[in-house]
Formats: structure tokens, C-alpha cells, sequence
């Protein structure tokens, strides 16, 4: 089984979006991707809401399975 469950989306500061990602990663032979933005405390409700919808298009679309998770920034401005 091929996997990943560090990547990073548009949301945050990668290139594809989730759903250019699923397909990146069906096309390759994936069978589980994991969604983890960088988001900042205040934005994880938010980020983990977005990421849920995706997950639940992408395993309607894409023979994956995918986790959802986030990175939160915690460090002082």
C-alpha cells in the first residue's frame, strides 16, 4: 500500500489543492493521503471543517482514504 500522511494543501503552504492532490495521488497509486496544513490556533476549527468536506468529495471521487489533521502554530508573533 502506497501512503502518505504529511501533506500539505493550498490552505496552507502547498501547491495543490486537496482535490489536485487526491487525484496527484490516485493517479500515482496511492491508497491514503493524509491532509496536515500549518494553521494558526485560532483557524483550526475552521481548517479542520474545510479539509473534512474535501476528505468526504475525495472518497467519493478517488479510490483513497484520507485523514485529516492539522499543524497548529503555536509560537508567539
Amino acid at each position: 500500500m502506497v501512503y502518505d500522511f504529511h501533506t500539505h494543501t493550498s490552505y496552507s503552504d502547498g501547491k495543490l489543492s486537496p482535490m489536485e492532490l487526491a487525484r496527484w495521488a490516485s493517479d500515482r497509486g496511492y491508497r491514503a493521503l493524509g491532509l496536515t496544513d500549518h494553521v494558526g490556533v485560532g483557524a483550526l476549527h475552521e481548517l479542520m471543517s474545510r479539509l473534512k468536506a474535501d476528505r468526504d468529495v475525495i472518497e467519493r471521487h478517488w479510490p483513497l482514504h484520507v485523514v485529516v489533521g492539522g499543524g497548529a502554530d503555536t509560537s508567539p508573533t
